[in-house]
């Protein structure tokens, strides 16, 4: 296990890198995004306009 921190400075334990490779070994640039974090730029690139995602937010879609 190792350590890390979320994005407000919160510490949090995550499993370890496996395979763990000599000569390239693995490391935790971040941590796992939050529930919806990146939603808009998701669908922002796949086309969905603003006042369309604020509409599915309105309906409870996203």
């Amino acid at each position: 296990m190792l350590q890390s921190a979320l994005d407000d400075g919160t510490p949090v334990t995550v499993p370890g890198i496996v395979p763990k490779l000599q000569d390239t070994p693995g490391q935790i640039r971040s941590p796992a995004p939050t529930l919806g974090q990146h939603t808009d730029a998701v669908l922002q690139a796949h086309g969905i306009d603003a006042a369309t995602r604020e509409e599915w937010r309105r309906l409870g879609i996203i």
